[in-house]
């Protein structure tokens, strides 16, 4: 459960910043989805980490992956900036990523 996330991330809302990242309904209904699976998973200090991450990568110019595997079916991982993939685009499904 420790994840070493510095203030302030360890306080973020994810599911506040990739609602405010989407353009559509469906995106939004998609976000309140998967968010609430991975609440019940206790995934959400894992999530305020990666925020945390892809801030430091893109502040130290670090390049990473477009998307690997079945994360890229997550448009919540889309969203924080993990992948560059939207699922919703190629209709990939969540269930793919969390089996």
């Amino acid at each position: 459960d420790h994840w070493l996330t510095p203030e302030p991330y360890d306080a973020v809302d994810v599911e506040a910043l990739c609602l405010d990242r989407c353009s559509t309904d469906a995106e939004r209904d998609r976000i309140s989805n998967e968010m609430s699976e991975l609440a019940a998973r206790g995934m959400l200090p894992v999530l305020r980490h990666l925020v945390y991450c892809v801030d430091r990568w893109r502040e130290a110019g670090i390049f990473w992956g477009v998307g690997r595997g079945s994360s890229v079916c997550s448009l919540v991982l889309h969203k924080i900036g993990i992948n560059r993939i939207n699922p919703m685009d190629f209709d990939l499904e969540p269930s793919e990523w969390l089996k």
